[in-house]
């Protein structure tokens, strides 16, 4: 690696819907994969939300006891 001046690298799993995808659409699946990853976090942040209002009626819920 010194050799060739290659500090890290990195490998990744390729789902079918991009095997798919890059065979039908050849560059749509950067695209895709961009959509794929918005969809993610949105997903992570709407239940990030659903924690946090969960904790939040715990904690009222407890303070009546």
């Amino acid at each position: 690696m010194d050799n060739l001046n290659i500090r890290s690298y990195g490998v990744g799993i390729t789902t079918l819907e991009e095997v798919f995808l890059k065979i039908g659409h050849g560059d749509d699946v950067e695209e895709a994969r961009a959509i794929k990853k918005d969809e993610n976090e949105k997903a992570d942040a709407a239940n990030t939300e659903m924690v946090t209002v969960d904790k939040e009626l715990e904690e009222y819920s407890n303070a009546d006891d």
